[in-house]
């Protein structure tokens, strides 16, 4: 083995760029948490400028997007997202948020459904359920909801749509 395959003895570093995009991800994450919108559109628009290839910046860019109403600017970017990696059920996810609120509820369905195709999530069930839910289709609702309650039984957003659909049904005692 030659001392190029075995690296400088100095440890791995974290190329700039890399180091420079978790640091750019980071401070989007804070801003966001903050309730710095705009801040968070920032940090995250830079990240996917410096790493176009890295799905999250665009996830995220997106669903910033989507809190500040830019729609058809979250449309794009997540269509971004969906190109460089289809099997991204986020993507999908947070996709069919920004359909939904831009009220194309068909391309919103299709996608929460896309999400829970790719990965049968508790996020991804739970998002599908309160849509169908919104949408009338309630008994398809309760088997999104009871299937993410058995994927993760401590997901409690899950169980309080549940228990609000008996509630509204009238099943107390099943709430």
């Amino acid at each position: 083995m030659s001392r190029s395959e075995c690296g400088d003895g100095r440890g791995t570093a974290i190329p700039a760029t890399e180091q420079q995009w978790r640091e750019t991800m980071a401070a989007g994450s804070r801003s966001a948490q903050r309730g710095d919108l705009a801040g968070a559109l920032q940090a995250f628009d830079a990240a996917v400028k410096l790493s176009p290839e890295r799905v999250e910046g665009w996830i995220n860019l997106g669903s910033m997007m989507v809190e500040c109403r830019q729609l058809k600017a979250a449309i794009n970017v997540l269509g971004q997202a969906i190109q460089r990696q289809p099997d991204n059920w986020v993507s999908y996810m947070v996709m069919g948020d920004a359909q939904r609120l831009n009220a194309d509820r068909d391309k919103a369905l299709e996608c929460y459904r896309k999400a829970v195709a790719i990965a049968r999530a508790p996020a991804a069930l739970n998002r599908l359920g309160s849509f169908l839910r919104h949408m009338g289709q309630v008994d398809e609702a309760v088997t999104h909801f009871d299937e993410a309650i058995a994927t993760d039984e401590r997901f409690s957003l899950a169980q309080v749509n549940r228990a609000t659909i008996e509630i509204d049904r009238g099943n107390f005692d099943e709430a």
